[in-house]
């Protein structure tokens, strides 16, 4: 018999009853979250495609937090996510490149 995992994830879905001044000020941190995605995005591309999130957080972290003012825990998370999509990004891009030397795929029309 199939054992059950140790740990189990549930998600709920939430609507915030915000005020207008709350409302405000988490549609600019989330403008300021998406620039920041921009500009890591940016970096990590001219950089040579980096999917490394420590060291594109070597490069952008100081910049972020200034230029974009966000929390540190934010400002923390921004590199990460864009080293973890570029890696993603390779990885697909990298595995069709297979797939298509193996036959596996059909070819574009």
């Amino acid at each position: 018999m199939n054992e059950l995992p140790a740990t189990q994830s549930l998600w709920c879905k939430l609507k915030l009853l915000l005020t207008k001044e709350q409302e405000e000020k988490v549609q600019r941190t989330a403008l300021a979250y998406h620039n920041a995605l921009n500009l890591a995005s940016t970096v990590a591309f001219v950089g040579g495609k980096i999917s490394q999130g420590m060291k594109l957080q070597r490069l952008v972290s100081k910049d972020l937090r200034k230029r974009f003012w966000l929390p540190a825990k934010i400002a923390y998370m921004v590199p990460r996510q864009v080293a973890a999509a570029y890696k993603t990004l390779w990885e697909r891009a990298k595995a069709g490149a297979t797939h298509k030397a193996k036959g596996w795929t059909s070819p574009a029309l």
